[in-house]
């Protein structure tokens, strides 16, 4: 279940999501240009192996491998899918720190987020979840970290355009030299323009393929600006972790990037 944030909280983040199982599980989850911050109740979950079990609260940066989320029982969790620099504004913290893997919020954030997760383990419902996490995240938003207007103007850019415009055409529109925003990028978004444009180019690919039947990939691949049907194949296995034709027949997506991958 998706969920909108407080007004108030647009800003920092896109959605929140509530997910929840009453038996064993395993969250295929891939990059969709957005980090998060994860609180899970419940029984236990551990990423890709049953042995490494994450703690009640973490954050993850923005992915480049696809991530598996498993647990073997009833469980629940409540995601807070921050904007594409949303933990270098909560955390002023260079986002690149924490590319393409998972942290203990407490890590970052201290003890303040041991009462938070009880908080949350204790809830009654998921609306009351989502209360507490929006009243923590607005008493944040006082202290969060400015975001370069060139990085704000970029991201816009590259989103309205669908991640189809050159990196050299956003940086003569922006004067700011190849080097310079790769860097703002790496350091306010954690990846390159040019990888997270890729990422909103095969998002526009799932978007299309919600309302084309499976037998037109290749036309899909087209509009979404893809010329070479290997290359798009290429790229979409490599952010997604799975065939265009496996996605498609996936039938129980709980979000475009996140869906059970069987136990």
């Amino acid at each position: 279940m998706q969920i909108c944030p407080a007004i108030s909280l647009n800003s920092l983040i896109k959605h929140f999501l509530i997910l929840e199982s009453d038996g064993p599980v395993n969250h295929q989850m891939f990059a969709d240009g957005n980090p998060g911050i994860v609180f899970h109740y419940d029984q236990p979950i551990s990423e890709g192996s049953q042995q490494n079990i994450m703690p009640g609260s973490f954050l993850y940066g923005q992915l480049k491998d696809c991530k598996h989320l498993i647990s073997s029982g009833k469980t629940g969790m409540v995601v807070a899918v921050l904007q594409p620099y949303g933990i270098y504004a909560l955390t002023g913290i260079p986002a690149n720190t924490f590319k393409n893997h998972f942290t203990a919020l407490e890590d970052v954030l201290g003890h303040q987020v041991t009462e938070l997760e009880e908080r949350i383990l204790n809830a009654f419902s998921s609306e009351e979840r989502i209360q507490i996490l929006e009243t923590f995240f607005i008493k944040k938003y006082s202290s969060l970290y400015s975001v370069d207007p060139e990085v704000r103007h970029a991201l816009e850019l590259i989103c309205t355009h669908k991640g189809l415009l050159p990196i050299a055409w956003i940086n003569q529109k922006l004067q700011i030299t190849e080097r310079q925003l790769e860097r703002k990028f790496n350091i306010q978004i954690g990846t390159s323009p040019k990888y997270f444009s890729g990422i909103v180019k095969i998002h526009q690919t799932l978007k299309l393929f919600q309302h084309t039947p499976v037998s037109s990939t290749a036309q899909v691949a087209c509009e979404a600006g893809y010329f070479d049907q290997a290359h798009f194949i290429h790229d979409f296995k490599k952010i997604t972790g799975v065939s265009p034709l496996k996605y498609l027949n996936q039938s129980h997506k709980l979000a475009v990037n996140l869906f059970p991958a069987g136990v």
